[in-house]
């Protein structure tokens, strides 16, 4: 496990080998993300669509979508659901 200093402005210092390890440059970015109960900072070479893709392989041929007006069909339905499940309550 490594340990990184946090100074008083808030910033991080984080060794030169780990940021060339995870293709973070000076100036660069981290996304910060919320993991199985725990924070995990991730360099911007990881891409979070591409994620949420790979978690969903497969499930549009589960669901039968052939094209984008499909997904986007259900999207509709399913927030109007949401919706109305929450007005009803209230």
């Amino acid at each position: 496990m490594l340990s990184i200093k946090v100074n008083e402005n808030g910033t991080l210092a984080i060794p030169a080998d780990v940021m060339t390890k995870m293709g973070i440059t000076k100036g660069g970015e981290l996304y910060l993300c919320y993991e199985k109960g725990q924070y995990v900072l991730k360099s911007t070479n990881y891409d979070p669509l591409a994620e949420l893709q790979k978690l969903c392989e497969g499930f549009a041929d589960e669901m039968g979508w052939k094209t984008d007006e499909d997904i986007i069909q259900y999207c509709k339905t399913y927030r109007k659901a949401q919706y109305l499940n929450n007005v009803s309550n209230d």
